[in-house]
């Protein structure tokens, strides 16, 4: 059966692995053709170091501190994060940040939004003071949604 590209929508023929228009693997997991954010690039770009994967995410990766740098002193500043798309362009982007405490427990979960993610780019985004109830030990991400960009 052929398989249209979520990507650019050309149809492919079933035993396709990339696109034959835009050149996107065409990857299957358990709910069909993989799509933005969660296909694999065919050549990514290697993460930063100190980053960690983004869980559902392909060639996504995260790191967080302070947003003076290094590791948050008093638990009460502001946190940065800084993800980085080392697969397709992305636009739309949703991700849901969770943080939690020494024991690991929930401490705030939030959404951010990040409008256009181009291969290779990095992001930086801001978790105020107020978000924060209290000193957080560790950060995970979650992509929830995301579009791909145009295609080069």
């Amino acid at each position: 059966m052929p398989m249209e590209c979520p990507r650019c929508s050309v149809w492919n023929p079933d035993v396709a692995r990339f696109c034959r228009n835009c050149g996107l693997g065409l990857v299957v997991g358990p709910e069909g053709i993989l799509g933005a954010g969660r296909a694999p690039h065919a050549n990514p770009l290697a993460c930063p170091a100190g980053f960690e994967p983004i869980r559902q995410a392909a060639d996504m990766f995260f790191h967080w501190e302070a947003t003076g740098g290094g590791a948050p002193l008093l638990g009460t500043e502001p946190l940065a994060l800084t993800v980085f798309n080392g697969g397709y362009d992305l636009a739309q982007v949703v991700l849901h940040v969770c943080g939690t405490d020494r024991a690991g427990q929930p401490l705030f979960e939030i959404e951010r939004e990040i409008e256009e993610w181009r291969r290779g780019g990095q992001v930086r985004l801001e978790i105020a003071s107020y978000e924060l109830p209290d000193r957080v030990h560790a950060l995970n991400v979650v992509l929830i949604a995301a579009e791909f960009g145009q295609p080069e």
